[in-house]
């Protein structure tokens, strides 16, 4: 098995996602999801940047190795609602995953992308809203909340718990947004 990449995303051969992930295989429903993508109307405009009414969505502009990294986390640490939580915004969300992937090893670890976590939320089935009333243009059906306690992130055995430690007895990480 290899590791994932722009090359050989679609190659037929299980591929292994890397970086934070070293074990997990990429299913053939990240990949078909991934070809639906090209197709679907609400990433029309989506760019690795963010969504740009005059841009026009290729999936070959993205990077695919970071996009499943955001992708596997989705699907290990953030829990889904019914309901979009407008606390859940892309803004924030991107914040979080840059906190969580960042570091030496991962596949973000040069940073996260807007256009990478919509496209890695999307392909992993999240609700997500678009409006400028949201912090950062959209909204997720995701329980903020639960994102943000420490505690979910502290027994992962990916190595989170080495930056999710709360400072005296906060509950909740904090994200600081400029």
């Amino acid at each position: 098995m290899e590791n994932v990449s722009n090359d050989n995303y679609r190659s037929g051969a299980p591929k292994l996602i890397g970086g934070l992930y070293p074990k997990a295989i990429l299913t053939d429903e990240f990949f078909d999801a991934l070809e639906r993508a090209r197709t679907a109307p609400e990433l029309e405009h989506l760019t690795p940047a963010g969504f740009f009414p005059l841009a026009s969505f290729e999936l070959e502009r993205f990077d695919i190795p970071r996009v499943a990294e955001i992708y596997e986390t989705a699907l290990n640490f953030f829990v889904q609602t019914l309901a979009i939580d407008r606390k859940a915004s892309l803004t924030n969300v991107q914040s979080l995953c840059q906190l969580l992937l960042c570091r030496s090893g991962c596949n973000n670890a040069q940073g996260v992308f807007p256009g990478e976590v919509m496209l890695a939320l999307w392909v992993a089935g999240v609700e997500f809203q678009l409006a400028d009333y949201f912090k950062g243009g959209a909204a997720f059906a995701l329980d903020y909340e639960k994102m943000m306690d420490a505690e979910s992130y502290k027994k992962s055995g990916v190595g989170f718990e080495h930056i999710m430690n709360p400072i005296s007895g906060k509950k909740y990480i904090e994200i600081v947004i400029n």
